[in-house]
Formats: structure tokens, sequence, C-alpha cells
């Protein structure tokens, strides 16, 4: 199972990776690179995909 998951984050990695939570929280980026963003920010915020 684990290599599944390795391989399933590799292919995460080479294309920009955003997830949108319905909680209102900090946008952050972690060890993989992948964006988490609240969804109020991610519809108002104009640079939202800019990160």
């Amino acid at each position: 199972m684990e290599i599944k998951r390795d391989v399933y984050l590799d292919k995460l990695i080479r294309k920009r990776k955003i997830v949108v939570v319905g909680d209102n929280i900090k946008v952050r980026r972690d060890e993989n690179g992948i964006i988490t963003i609240g969804l109020r920010n991610f519809l108002l915020d104009e640079n939202s995909l800019k990160l």
C-alpha cells in the first residue's frame, strides 16, 4: 500500500496541487508542495491561484 501512496505522491508533485477545504484557514504549503486553502479565500481572493 505504501508503494501506491508513493507513486500517487510522485504524480502530484509534478503538477500544481491545491486542496480547497470548507473551513476558513490560513493558506499553507506542505513539504510536498501541496497548497491547502479555505473555500472563502479561494473564491474571493483573485490572487489565490498565483501562490
